[in-house]
């Protein structure tokens, strides 16, 4: 089964969840139920692949216990960490070896999601001229927090991603990479380490150079050395032709 039918399959899950009546007294038991509902769907889908918690634990590079605590609504992960794990189901139903899957750069890839999601809230909220202190208290999710989302510095939990989304005017869709990591033979492709390091520096309203960044260094991922250098030169021949001209 194709990887994004998990990711949308969870989406259409949380989006269908009933949303509390009064936000001050039903807010926190709203994001406890879509935590445990997320979880059932999560742990059936693993059991359907056949795949213990280990085996996604070690994908992920997760403790176990944490995977568990999905599970179990417990705990609530991020869109990138949902988008890896169905990745990863999906990689699995062809694989001999779930421990052959481990992504190359799962970091890099995790920080560069979470750097773009956090670009892309901000950018909504300024479209509904929103501060951050009130959608702070729309959400009731402390201001604080809601900082270290925008700059992609923490990981925001679905339960939380779906409030803010309502909150500015946006469905869970909106938040979706708009190009799936590559497949390879043995990884999860994603971007180099010096990809990362270059969008740690990048503003939050070059929305559009941290999308464009993210292709252009999957895109580079997937080519062999050969025809890397013979990109790099064809880059060099157009530099000298510009300096020169």
């Amino acid at each position: 089964m194709h990887n994004l039918d998990l990711t949308n399959e969870a989406i259409d899950t949380l989006e269908a969840s009933p949303m509390p009546t009064s936000q001050a007294r039903n807010r926190g038991h709203a994001h406890i139920l879509r935590g445990k509902i997320l979880g059932l769907l999560l742990r059936k889908r693993r059991l359907a692949a056949g795949y213990a918690l280990a085996d996604c634990a070690q994908y992920l590079r997760q403790e176990a216990g944490i995977i568990e605590a999905w599970e179990v609504g417990n705990r609530v992960p991020s869109l990138p960490q949902l988008e890896l794990l169905a990745s990863f189901l999906d990689f699995a139903a062809e694989a001999e070896n779930a421990a052959a899957l481990a992504p190359a750069h799962h970091e890099e890839f995790l920080l560069l999601r979470r750097r773009l999601i956090g670009t892309l809230l901000q950018k909504a909220r300024q479209c509904k001229a929103l501060s951050i202190e009130q959608l702070s208290a729309k959400c009731e999710i402390a201001t604080v927090v809601l900082q270290d989302y925008e700059l992609g510095a923490a990981d925001i939990p679905l339960s939380h991603l779906i409030v803010l989304a309502q909150a500015v005017g946006k469905d869970l869709r909106y938040f979706l990479e708009e190009r799936r990591p590559a497949r390879q033979s043995s990884a999860l492709a994603a971007p180099q380490p010096k990809a990362a390091a270059a969008l740690e520096s990048a503003q939050p309203e070059d929305e559009a150079s941290l999308a464009a960044l993210i292709r252009l260094t999957l895109a580079f991922k997937e080519l062999d050395l050969a025809t890397l250098k013979q990109v790099a030169a064809a880059i060099n021949a157009l530099i000298s032709a510009r300096d020169g001209a």
